[in-house]
């Protein structure tokens, strides 16, 4: 059976992580062919890692029905991403239409909603389709467009997995009555921990401190303000903890560029000490969660933070912000810390008492470690995935 799977973004995310891992167990079986929106010279090199056929989609056809697209409709912002959806909807459809013809797939898989016109193209052309809800769809000033989305889910998509119980829940009793939980995925490479000497050395990271980690970059909905208030609240009174800051900046959106600049004015016009450090490029997360003894998980929307699992998988102490998501997979004072979410205050306690306490760290971490063992098993959790197809390949 051949799959062709979707790649909707043309960046690395935990979603592009968890994608590979499903790649890796399906290509066994199946024919498996990636059509992304990530660039060709990339392509080239994940069609060779994954020893499977890559395709660029000539042009970002990606819905702006994502929760993160979230603009007042009454503005110019909100009414030009609402036109850029509509013009996109239709030109991705046409060009699904005729590339599903061209390599006659026998099940197409989104790897996210926010390219929703492929299903529809696929229903047109009696193909089944399989969609990953991975985060939450667009709310919108009335609903309608959220209830759209879901009609059009529950309409075109004979499969809908979904990563929580938060992004089930989001759909209607329709789309619902096909949606099949699965968490997501961790294999085994996120559990082979790097000697934390050597990775700090690498990094230039001081032994002599306590790092405390936030992933994400400068983004409002990952709280980066939030973190880095409690960072300089700490930094005050104590200094034997060095805080990082990392991952891409998210500045090239216009409505995250006023938060931009409020976090790059309070980086720069407050002294560090020598205990924070900014990186603001693409980074390899596993290497900084390894040399860190605390990770930080600030989201101030509710959303999946794969940094978490990420950390537990190596054992590490996290702290993470009361969220729906957060506590579907959390539990407070066990397997993490949870702060309430904006407070930096609170935030800031919660990173003192574990630093100033090793046994409640190393009790966390490794609690927080079966939890990931449970929940985010690579071949438990795929392995749904490939029965669900085996089913339709015994069925044509």
């Amino acid at each position: 059976m051949k799959i062709l799977i979707i790649d909707h973004d043309p960046r690395f995310s935990g979603s592009t992580k968890s994608m590979f891992y499903l790649i890796e167990e399906l290509r066994e079986n199946f024919e498996v062919i990636l059509l992304s929106q990530k660039p060709k010279g990339i392509l080239k090199q994940i069609s060779s890692q994954l020893n499977i056929q890559c395709l660029a989609i000539p042009q970002i056809f990606t819905l702006n029905i994502h929760f993160d697209n979230d603009y007042n409709i009454f503005t110019p912002l909100g009414v030009y991403s609402v036109l850029l959806s509509i013009k996109r909807y239709f030109i991705g459809y046409k060009y699904a239409k005729r590339i599903f013809t061209e390599l006659k797939p026998d099940l197409i898989y989104l790897n996210e909603y926010v390219l929703l016109q492929f299903a529809s193209a696929a229903k047109k052309l009696e193909i089944k389709t399989a969609t990953h809800i991975r985060s939450q769809i667009i709310k919108g000033n009335f609903g309608f467009r959220k209830k759209l989305v879901s009609k059009l889910i529950a309409k075109n998509c004979d499969f809908i997995f979904s990563i929580s119980e938060v992004e089930k829940n989001q759909l209607s009793k329709i789309a619902r009555s096909k949606t099949t939980v699965i968490r997501e995925f961790l294999n085994e490479e996120n559990y082979m921990a790097i000697d934390k000497s050597q990775i700090q050395q690498k990094l230039g990271i001081p032994k002599n401190k306590t790092v405390v980690l936030f992933l994400g970059g400068i983004y409002k909905i990952k709280g980066s303000l939030v973190f880095l208030k409690a960072a300089r609240k700490i930094i005050e009174n104590s200094d034997s903890i060095l805080f990082i800051l990392a991952g891409s900046q998210m500045n090239n959106t216009k409505p995250n560029q006023k938060y931009f600049s409020e976090c790059k004015e309070f980086i720069s016009y407050n002294s560090w000490n020598n205990q924070f450090i900014e990186i603001d490029y693409n980074i390899d997360a596993k290497e900084y969660i390894n040399a860190c003894d605390i990770l930080v998980s600030a989201n101030t929307f509710s959303h999946f933070a794969r940094p978490i699992i990420e950390a537990w998988a190596l054992k590490k102490p996290v702290i993470c912000s009361d969220t729906k998501h957060n506590f579907e997979i959390v539990n407070d004072k066990n397997n993490c810390l949870v702060y309430k979410k904006y407070d930096e205050s609170d935030l800031a306690y919660k990173i003192l008492l574990l630093n100033n306490n090793g046994n409640l760290r190393e009790k966390i971490g490794w609690n927080g470690y079966n939890n990931s063992l449970d929940l985010f098993n690579p071949q438990k959790n795929i392995k749904k995935i490939s029965e669900i197809f085996h089913s339709i390949e015994k069925n044509k």
